[in-house]
């Protein structure tokens, strides 16, 4: 038929191909699934009705004062 390295070759060819078809089916049913949450570490975000738009605007105006004041430390040392 052919050389031990011909047959090795296909016969390795071959075990790979299988290896892979596998490998695809077994990772596609353990993807995960869109509402299907299966952890022991997951918490749910609270709802939106706990923060209003005006405490959300007041913290980013006192994040921008407080980089704002930062910038002129920076400045003033330098």
């Amino acid at each position: 038929m052919g050389s031990v390295g011909k047959v090795a070759f296909v016969a390795i060819l071959g075990l790979g191909a299988i290896t892979g078809v596998l490998v695809y089916y077994v990772f596609g049913q353990a993807s995960p699934v869109p509402g299907a949450i299966e952890s022991i570490y997951r918490q749910n975000l609270p709802t939106s009705d706990n923060v209003t738009q005006d405490t959300s605007q007041a913290s980013s105006e006192e994040a921008n004062a407080t980089s704002t004041n930062a910038t002129s430390t920076n400045a003033a040392v330098s």
